[in-house]
């Protein structure tokens, strides 16, 4: 599937829904390598050269620029999940892009 192929539409929703199975949220992995804040902050800069969702932030995906990205509260999550790709696709995207599952109601994101 190219890129060319795939047709394109805008949808606006404020708010969506995504059922997580399972969130351990954890503190920051580096905290305990770092003996201050700004320790942690060159730790960090030091992880994004090889993270996937960080890059996809910087430099975007084919065919989306990173400003046409997600941003705000929550952000990362969707970030992430479209920078995460499969070597085949999967069935709503191409093999160059993630894929953000969700839904505008709780009950759809049941089914």
């Amino acid at each position: 599937m190219s890129l060319e192929r795939l047709a394109v539409s805008r949808v606006s929703q404020r708010r969506t829904v995504r059922l997580i199975s399972n969130a351990n949220h954890k503190p920051p992995v580096l905290e305990k390598l770092a003996s201050s804040y700004g320790a942690r902050a060159h730790l960090e800069a030091l992880e994004s050269v090889t993270s996937a969702r960080q890059n996809v932030q910087q430099k975007g995906i084919p065919g989306l620029a990173p400003e046409a990205l997600a941003s705000g509260y929550g952000f990362t999550y969707i970030n992430a999940a479209l920078a995460y790709t499969r070597p085949c696709g999967n069935r709503f995207n191409p093999p160059a892009w993630g894929v953000w599952y969700c839904a505008f109601d709780c009950e759809t994101s049941l089914q």
